[in-house]
């Protein structure tokens, strides 16, 4: 069956904004997971230098 000139437009259009929807929300979970990895580290280093100060007062 053949579409006509407006279907086959909108179809495309919503393909289209699909995409762009789905390739947001790979950039979204990528710098969520950078913004956490950064988090770890700081929570680490927090972690490590409290050790340290409490193994300093001993």
């Amino acid at each position: 069956m053949r579409r006509s000139r407006n279907e086959v437009g909108r179809w495309r259009m919503l393909r289209q904004v699909h995409r762009r929807r789905i390739s947001w929300l790979e950039g979204q979970s990528r710098r969520n997971r950078h913004i956490y990895c950064i988090r770890r580290l700081h929570k680490a280093q927090h972690h490590r230098s409290l050790l340290y100060s409490v193994a300093y007062k001993w």
